[in-house]
């Protein structure tokens, strides 16, 4: 990776704070007594679900930019990997996870449905806010974890039927 990414020292890469929370977040819920595997599926299905988005987005920016020819840039190995995992955009493996996940929930109780299904639409979105922070986390101004503009406007009008395109 480091070579990939051309970092000359990677020990010397610092996780900031917003990417230590969603890394201990992760790490809770994986390692957590009180949880369940449900909860350690939901925890990672927005991250599955967001980077080939994104890997699908920028690749068409820069071909819209620069043609259909691949790009030599640090970040395109990862746009195009992102962006091929499957034809709507989403990794093969997600519609596996929630799949499992709903499987497993089904096989609940309706008392242990009752008690479970709070904690992960919680874990869903508290790692939801994992990836904006990570992503804002990028801004020059590093206490300012908050969902910027241009991505509340898109949260708002999202239209799942463009994710197909």
């Amino acid at each position: 990776m480091s070579k990939a990414w051309n970092f000359k020292n990677p020990d010397e890469i610092n996780l900031d704070a917003a990417v230590t929370a969603y890394l201990h977040l992760q790490s809770d819920v994986f390692t957590s007594k009180k949880l369940n595997l449900i909860h350690s599926l939901i925890v990672m299905i927005p991250c599955e679900r967001l980077w080939p988005w994104l890997g699908r987005k920028a690749e068409r920016v820069m071909k819209d930019a620069y043609g259909d020819g691949r790009i030599d840039t640090l970040y395109y190995f990862w746009i195009e990997a992102n962006a091929r995992l499957s034809t709507l955009g989403t990794d093969p493996y997600v519609g596996k996870i929630e799949t499992k996940a709903n499987q497993l929930f089904k096989q609940l109780s309706p008392e242990e449905q009752a008690v479970n299904f709070p904690i992960a639409e919680k874990i869903y979105e508290l790692a939801t806010l994992g990836e904006v922070n990570f992503f804002t986390s990028a801004n020059l101004d590093k206490d300012a974890y908050v969902i910027p503009a241009w991505l509340e406007i898109l949260l708002q009008n999202h239209n799942h039927a463009d994710d197909e395109k």
